[in-house]
């Protein structure tokens, strides 16, 4: 029944993880339009041939006008004209292009770029996410937006992350979009990530969506987080569980500080510094967690001394995030990703071996897995300036590698759970969990004043067998004793094996019903041999019944002791034999 079971939860995740991917990470229809945004050329955009419905979005990527060391006002252009460079966006002042200028992490400038648009009567938006690390945007002269306040020194300068949706209007064909940026916190510096444009209609839309996305995963970690922690409270000795949810909650800590900044709604004036240390922490104790996690699903894959190493380097890098100054950690981020990649290399390598050895849903974790390293090569390869991707993908790896994993930890814990409720040998309730069961049946029976039935069920003469054929060949007489019973019984009954040669039947049944059912199994234990080694072997059962009585309330226990009394009648009487108490 498990295996049958499997499969369709199988279709299930498939169909979930389907789902979710075309709702939440598949490129929305507004950036696959008709319609490609143009590049910039030497500061000048031409969009006078877009159509900015409520489908269409684009990005200002291209040459715009720097002003390095100035940080100009558009009154400024109206008194004087000023000699710009032409610098990359997106990307850092820091790091540019082969062959571009580039100029020191620390210090402001003033970036500048001029477009043309088809349709000024409709209203338009600027979506900007990672600005390093203050800033100030005017559109046609109009202040429009800010994040801290920019400065020419460190002193002068406040750093602030502002991620969000600026609307704006123009009654101009033209639109002049001017962004003061300075730096002196952070180890990079200027428009670091891609900034969008498109109508307010549109631009709401996608925020939407990603606000939807990051709230979805934020909401599926914490109750992922909490509902495992639970289940290490149930079993402390499974010690994945607590890692799994402890790896849950941090995570999702991460998600509220990165992407569009949910924390910034919910404490509008935290400081930039610890939004920043929020971040890094978060995959330098994480990963730690993480990998320590893969070693107790897969012990004798995954060596110890690389766990080691792994939660060794996340202390160490850890302790300069709570002591130094964002600008100091920041530059020894590189390196922590290169053990990253390496370890979570590592890690994809034992599960692989893993899934070869035929692991206990090692295809899962390792399904899991492989998903969220590809996703995290593809956001540090972005943080490095490798790859100009726009939208994270680590959260959608870490929507398959958390629904992988819960649901591995789910069957790992259902499988604990059926072994502490299960008798080894006869896969039936052992004595503990029938009586628990037992006790259910009792209520409903009261609830609903349905008569019920216990048999005790006995071996004739099992030590005879036991000495005969040795201990292999009675644990097969109990085996097969227990599938010929359970072939008698219906879905609803409950069998369990009370101890040696013991078992118990309770069904709900009249006195009359009872019997017929006694004499059934006695029947069919009689007139099936059992084959073992070649040898045929013969045994009979006493079968001793106790009904409950109409309008006559009765415990659990009186019920099992008129049950005894009759299976011992039924043993002094010659065995082989049913008897009523």
């Amino acid at each position: 029944m498990q295996k049958n079971l499997y499969i369709p939860i199988q279709m299930i995740m498939i169909f979930l993880l389907i789902l979710f991917g075309i709702l939440f990470f598949l490129p929305d229809k507004t950036e696959t339009k008709k319609f490609l945004m143009p590049m910039s050329v030497e500061g000048q955009l031409d969009l006078t041939d877009i159509e900015f419905c409520s489908d269409f979005t684009g990005f200002l990527n291209g040459d715009w006008e720097f002003y390095w060391n100035e940080l100009l006002e558009p009154d400024d252009f109206l008194l004087e004209s000023f000699e710009g460079e032409l610098i990359s966006v997106p990307g850092p002042w820091n790091h540019q292009p082969e062959g571009a200028q580039e100029y020191p992490a620390l210090g402001y400038g003033t970036y500048r770029l001029r477009m043309r648009i088809k349709d000024p009567t409709l209203i338009y938006a600027l979506h900007v996410r990672e600005i390093y690390t203050s800033f100030h945007i005017w559109i046609n002269g109009q202040e429009l937006a800010s994040g801290g306040k920019p400065g020419r020194n460190k002193e002068e300068t406040i750093p602030q992350y502002n991620s969000n949706l600026f609307p704006f209007t123009t009654d101009s064909y033209e639109v002049d979009i001017l962004i003061q940026v300075s730096n002196f916190h952070f180890k990079d510096g200027g428009l670091r990530d891609k900034i969008s444009f498109g109508s307010l209609k549109a631009m709401h839309k996608q925020k939407v969506l990603s606000l939807m996305r990051d709230f979805f995963l934020f909401g599926a970690l914490i109750i992922m987080g909490i509902y495992h922690l639970g289940l290490f409270q149930q079993r402390k000795e499974d010690i994945s569980t607590l890692l799994f949810g402890l790896y849950c909650l941090i995570i999702s800590t991460r998600i509220l500080v990165t992407n569009d900044m949910m924390i910034n709604w919910i404490i509008p004036d935290l400081p930039w510094n610890i939004q920043i240390k929020i971040i890094v922490l978060g995959y330098y104790v994480g990963f730690p967690l993480f990998f320590t996690f893969i070693k107790t699903l897969f012990p004798e894959e995954v060596n110890s001394n690389v766990v080691k190493m792994v939660n060794w380097s996340g202390l160490i890098f850890s302790v300069p995030v709570l002591l130094l100054p964002p600008i100091l950690f920041t530059k020894t981020e590189v390196f922590y990703q290169i053990i990253i990649l390496t370890a979570s290399l590592y890690a994809v390598i034992c599960v692989t071996r893993a899934v070869i050895r035929k692991r206990n849903e090692a295809f899962w974790i390792f399904s899991g897995i492989l998903i969220l390293f590809i996703t995290v090569i593809n956001d540090i390869f972005h943080a490095l300036y490798i790859s100009n991707t726009h939208q994270s993908l680590v959260p959608f790896g870490l929507f398959v590698f958390v629904f992988s994993q819960s649901f591995v930890l789910s069957v790992r814990f259902s499988r604990a759970f059926t072994i502490a409720n299960t008798d080894e040998l006869t896969q039936i309730s052992n004595r503990h969990h029938f009586l628990i069961e037992a006790e259910r049946f009792f209520q409903k029976s009261d609830r609903h004043q349905n008569p019920l039935g216990l048999l005790f069920l006995d071996i004739d003469f099992f030590k005879k067998v036991n000495d005969t054929y040795g201990h292999d060949g009675g644990d097969h007489v109990l085996k097969i004793f227990a599938e010929l019973v359970g072939s008698q019984l219906n879905p609803s009954d409950l069998f369990g094996r009370l101890g040696g040669e013991e078992f118990a039947v309770l069904i709900p049944g009249t006195p009359t019903q009872c019997i017929a059912l006694g004499e059934k199994i006695r029947a069919t234990i009689e007139g099936s041999p059992i084959i073992h080694n070649k040898d045929e072997i013969r045994i009979t059962v006493s079968i001793g019944v106790a009904t409950t009585k109409d309008n006559e309330a009765i415990s659990l226990k009186k019920l099992s002791k008129s049950a005894d009394l009759a299976l011992y009648e039924a043993k002094k009487s010659g065995r082989n034999r049913v008897v009523l108490g």
